[in-house]
């Protein structure tokens, strides 16, 4: 059990770190304020944030493709 909660905290960190470097990329193209107005966007989406640390392939996947 305490390998699963280990595996889905560092997906979720990984993840997280993953969406702040994509921010950050977003940022310097287009903005600060779209890059503020992205991380409020992705904020407010529930699924995002419920299946960021779900073990599943598209969320493997999502943090590869950031």
């Amino acid at each position: 059990m305490f390998c699963f909660f280990t595996v889905r905290f560092f997906l979720g960190l990984l993840s997280l770190l993953a969406f702040s470097k994509f921010r950050n990329s977003v940022s310097l193209r287009f903005g600060k304020d779209v890059g503020n107005f992205l991380a409020v966007i992705t904020a407010t989406q529930f699924h995002f944030l419920f299946y960021i640390s779900r073990p599943l392939p598209n969320i493997f996947a999502l943090t590869l493709g950031w």
